[in-house]
């Protein structure tokens, strides 16, 4: 492409994407749990544009397909998203 003229416009369309902080689990690293007692577990990410996805996996990093508690919401910054995800295990 050496030698070509340029492309001129007047207008464009520049997006952004932001790769969003890595998930934390709001608890922190180890919950204590009770025997056949529900635990409800968080999950975190933030600053994603896109927003983040979120996915449970069980000890053998196989995806948990069951139904969790999701939600996305606008930071402040009008740009940018955070994600959550709760779970409840037994």
């Amino acid at each position: 492409m050496k030698n070509e003229p340029a492309i001129r416009s007047r207008y464009a369309q520049l997006t952004v994407l932001v790769a969003p902080e890595a998930p934390r689990i709001l608890r922190g690293a180890f919950i204590d749990a009770t025997e056949d007692q529900p635990v409800d577990i968080e999950c975190v990410s933030s600053g994603g544009k896109p927003a983040a996805e979120i996915t449970w996996l069980d000890g053998n990093q196989q995806v948990i397909n069951k139904p969790v508690k999701s939600t996305v919401e606008l930071l402040p910054d009008g740009q940018r998203y955070i994600t959550s995800s709760l779970d409840c295990f037994k």
